[in-house]
């Protein structure tokens, strides 16, 4: 890969220190980016056939990322009897003034991980091998739940110290007051434990699962949200996916266990009831709209975006969330119905905003002089310099495999070039 746009440091220059540093760092022969974007950077140290694990080099969604403490993690899971697969961890270095920031170095699996969209491989699986897959799942979620919550060494956290981070995360000035009364509710009234505390993954979802083609799970990955706490949190987060466009590749394909199948499963392997887990998705699905409001909010300094474009058009799941997004006296543009809905616009959302929401059809103008005009005046402006597209990351036509992974597991800002 030439370049990429989320990661912000010389690699060559990395390259050059972590040879110098690890004891057989003479190996080393160069480094590829694995993954980046709002999250830790991994790298593939090419000559050790291992991986390296840096913070976001452009701030992260979610800070602070620390290394020391998820190299901790993968150890204490690793040691785990009969617990989820993951990567051994080697070493670990919190100097910053080595590489730019804390790292360690961990394993190097072979695998592939999904999240946007199915790979082909799954697409071609039968029903059985489906069920099979998505009971490994489970079953690593279960195993991690079996375990005591000391083996986890992190601290514990109550179902409404959980419910509190959410809505510290939404109390910012653009908040939803929808999503804020949600998760004071949850705060005022916590929800009910399955039992004694367990390790907690935190993220357990489909994309964070390291599959061969043949249906073997070959790691659980991302701790970065691990702790002690009730494990239904763990459950409702993986569940809560279902049934919507957000990170559920493949759970719709036949064979795959569906939520209650899922739950049934997860209740015999662990020996607990899934009462209540409708309400530990309702509230991971609050987090998730929690962690995009924190998000938002960091990137704009509080106020919200000028212009949202919806280039779905018209997906109705998402009016609310994208409206919310919106700073005052900002514009939503809808360009297009290829969701094939027709939601409404709630009014009492976007006028105390003083906002603008605008329907975009190209197609019923794409012929007129004044959409001529206009896309000459942007290709004007492109050739002098003035407009430019952001260019994510380039890859040879040779790796046109490894872009399409980059596009699914990151989504990037701005294009991925295939270079003849």
């Amino acid at each position: 890969m030439s370049k990429n746009g989320h990661i912000k440091r010389d690699l060559d220059h990395v390259t050059a220190r972590l040879k110098a540093w690890l004891p057989d760092g003479d190996k080393v022969t160069g480094l590829r980016v694995l993954s980046a974007g709002h999250s830790n950077e991994t790298f593939y140290i090419e000559g050790l056939n291992r991986v390296l694990r840096m913070p976001p080099s452009t701030g992260g969604l979610l800070p602070p990322y620390d290394m020391p403490k998820q190299h901790r993690i993968l150890a204490a899971v690793g040691a785990m009897q009969d617990g989820p697969p993951v990567p051994a961890v080697f070493e670990v270095c919190e100097d910053p003034e080595v590489l730019g920031d804390p790292f360690f170095v961990m394993e190097a699996l072979v695998g592939e991980e999904y999240e946007y969209a199915a790979p082909q491989w799954l697409l071609d699986a039968s029903e059985a091998q489906r069920t099979a897959m998505s009971t490994r799942w489970v079953d690593a979620i279960a195993s991690l739940h079996d375990r005591p919550a000391d083996e986890m060494p992190e601290r514990h956290v109550s179902t409404r110290d959980y419910a509190e981070n959410c809505l510290r995360m939404t109390q910012v000035p653009n908040g939803d007051p929808q999503l804020i009364r949600l998760l004071e509710d949850f705060v005022a009234n916590p929800l009910a434990t399955s039992g004694a505390s367990t390790p907690v993954h935190g993220d357990p979802k489909i994309g964070n699962m390291m599959w061969r083609p043949d249906g073997t799970l070959v790691a659980m990955l991302d701790w970065e949200m691990a702790h002690q706490g009730e494990p239904l949190h763990d459950l409702g987060w993986a569940l809560c996916l279902y049934n919507q466009p957000l990170a559920s590749a493949g759970l719709d394909l036949p064979g795959w266990l569906q939520p209650e199948q899922m739950a049934e499963r997860w209740e015999a392997r662990t020996g607990r009831s899934s009462e209540g887990l409708d309400k530990y998705m309702v509230l991971a699905f609050a987090k998730i709209c929690a962690i995009n409001t924190w998000g938002i909010a960091a990137e704009t300094g509080g106020r919200g975006v000028d212009l949202v474009v919806d280039l779905v058009g018209g997906d109705a799941a998402m009016v609310s969330r994208l409206i919310s997004a919106v700073a005052y006296r900002g514009r939503l543009s809808v360009v297009g119905l290829s969701s094939g809905e027709a939601p409404s616009i709630p009014f009492w959302e976007i006028v105390p905003k003083n906002m603008a929401v605008l329907g975009v059809l190209f197609g019923a103008e794409m012929h007129t002089p004044r959409a001529h005009a206009m896309l000459e005046r942007h290709f004007a402006s492109a050739g002098v310099g003035k407009l430019t597209m952001p260019i994510a990351a380039a890859f040879p036509l040779a790796e046109a495999a490894a872009a399409h992974r980059f596009v699914e597991e990151t989504r990037p800002l701005g294009r991925v070039l295939l270079l003849p």
